[in-house]
């Protein structure tokens, strides 16, 4: 694999602790993960999470705002450049406890 496949991020987006996040943190990933909550008490509990830095934002109503949100973040933060690719994990549809079910891999605009 070239250095151009390579993953610079994982985002997950949960308004509670999830075990995929819980299982990815043990696997201990070369990339941080970035965890967006609008829930206050999850971001509290993910940042004791191996790698994870939790970040508030507000309630997203579809799942392509949540992946574009990312983006725009991760590429303002200075985590990554346009061109690079993000691993997003969300539940679809946003807004339901326990549909973490989708796996979407996006190359920064």
């Amino acid at each position: 694999m070239d250095a151009s496949d390579r993953v610079r991020l994982i985002v997950s987006a949960s308004r509670v602790p999830i075990s995929a996040l819980r299982v990815a943190t043990k696997a201990r990933p070369g990339v941080p993960i970035v965890a967006f909550s609008p829930n206050d008490g999850t971001s509290r509990k993910l940042s004791l999470y191996w790698g994870v830095l939790p970040l508030h934002i507000e309630q997203l109503g579809d799942t392509d705002a949540m992946v574009q949100r990312a983006n725009d973040f991760v590429i303002a933060a200075g985590f990554g450049s346009p061109g690079d690719k993000i691993v997003a994990v969300f539940g679809a549809p946003t807004g339901v406890s326990g549909t973490t079910n989708s796996i979407r891999v996006r190359v920064l605009e």
